[in-house]
């Protein structure tokens, strides 16, 4: 899911930083929590149908990516020099983004293995509670960032 969600954010931050495409910042803003807790609450009501949950995670991964990659866009247009190699630039900072989201899910997975296997913490209890927390968080950032439409 990680390499689904960089590809989908790798193309979306090209299309962005050739121009070909431009979004609002406040709009991304505000979709980029939206992707979170649409996972979330994905998460909370497949949370007994294990393979079923898997693939559409595989899928919402790939459609978010895109989404999050209008986020960095801006970013990395200010990072990138006007002489520097844009396809370098981007190689080199989706390289580092995939390296740093597996070095996090790798400690996600540490923890959970702790959870389930030390503690004996069930499965689905495990991923109702974070879940239930990303959701949370999520929606609240996606309410924060409405005021753009008042």
């Amino acid at each position: 899911m990680v390499t689904a969600f960089t590809i989908g954010h790798s193309l979306t931050l090209a299309l962005s930083v050739l121009d070909i495409i431009r979004f609002s910042s406040k709009w991304v803003e505000f979709l980029i929590p939206c992707t979170i807790f649409i996972t979330a609450l994905n998460n909370i009501l497949l949370i007994n149908k294990k393979g079923q949950s898997a693939r559409i995670n595989y899928y919402l991964a790939l459609g978010f990516g895109l989404i999050h990659g209008m986020g960095f866009a801006n970013a990395i247009r200010i990072m990138l020099a006007k002489d520097q190699s844009i396809g370098l630039g981007l190689f080199g900072f989706n390289v580092g983004l995939e390296v740093g989201q597996i070095f996090v899910v790798a400690i996600i997975l540490v923890f959970t293995w702790v959870f389930l296997n030390i503690l004996k913490i069930s499965r689905r209890d495990w991923i109702f509670f974070l879940s239930s927390g990303v959701f949370a968080l999520a929606v609240k950032m996606a309410i924060e960032r409405l005021s753009f439409l008042i």
